[in-house]
């Protein structure tokens, strides 16, 4: 799926799991730079290693 978002900026919130963090982790593969949040702090650096990203949270 080529979504040509390369180069763009997403903020997913609720990223920690479920459809949040299917969006998150879909983004990012398409190459956008994806900012996560959300009130798990353990579930969203699980998050963020699936995307290969370094957690900042």
């Amino acid at each position: 799926m080529d979504l040509k978002i390369q180069y763009k900026v997403a903020l997913v919130l609720a990223a920690s799991k479920g459809l949040g963090r299917a969006i998150a982790t879909t983004l990012a593969n398409e190459g956008a730079s994806v900012v996560i949040g959300s009130r798990d702090k353990q579930e969203l650096e699980k998050t963020a290693a699936e995307m290969f990203i370094p957690a900042m949270i």
